[in-house]
């Protein structure tokens, strides 16, 4: 084989192991919104860290409110709700004439407070009130190894002692299309990762001790 082709195949597979890596992404991406509870994910994150200035690309960042979020998100309906029906209480009322404009007033502004309430209230839960899970994934012909798995773990560390707040991780997933090498998943099931790797088109958890 010649020097331009084997350059050309080298290309080719490039790509190709690249783009089955982004398919990789994005079918677990799917299935994190759909299976696993996460309200939004983004794919092909840029994460900053302390020891690295341009920081880490990593694979899949996903959000979502945590359990005092949730119950925020739950006082805003509620708050909408009832601004909405002084609303209508007050428009009702004020064209049959039947309250005063006094009256008319009160339950405007009070309707306007609960509204205003309601805001502040999401506001600082979206801002405050969540939790982020990172997804690194490895769509690659041989099992995972323990230098993968370690290789994520000190990504995350990184960006933890960067001091960004941008994202506040409580989860981390792994995804192998191929399965993991024993001593890797028993490493990564040690710190916490929650391993999944792809069975038949489907994906499975896969813990060190079934």
């Amino acid at each position: 084989m010649n020097k331009s082709i084997a350059q050309h195949y080298d290309v080719e597979t490039e790509e190709s192991s690249h783009a089955k890596g982004k398919q990789l992404e994005e079918e677990f991406s799917v299935l994190m919104k759909k299976k696993l509870g996460w309200d939004n994910t983004r794919v092909g994150v840029h994460l900053a860290g302390r020891d690295n200035r341009k920081g880490a690309s990593v694979d899949i960042v996903g959000h979502r409110l945590d359990a005092k979020g949730k119950m925020f998100r739950k006082a805003f309906k509620v708050y909408t709700i009832t601004f909405v029906l002084l609303m209508v209480i007050g428009v009702f009322y004020g064209l049959a004439e039947t309250f005063n404009d006094g009256v008319f007033s009160s339950l405007f502004i009070t309707g306007i407070l609960f509204e205003i309430a309601g805001a502040v209230t999401i506001y600082f839960s979206n801002a405050y009130n969540k939790e982020n899970v990172l997804v690194e994934c490895k769509n690659i012909k041989a099992k995972v190894n323990v230098n993968m798995i370690y290789k994520t773990l000190r990504e995350i560390d990184d960006y933890n002692e960067s001091q960004d707040k941008e994202y506040k991780f409580k989860y981390h997933y792994f995804v192998s299309a191929n399965g993991y090498i024993e001593n890797a998943l028993k490493y990564a099931n040690e710190h916490g990762i929650i391993c999944f790797e792809k069975q038949n088109g489907k994906f499975i958890e896969s813990q060190y001790w079934q």
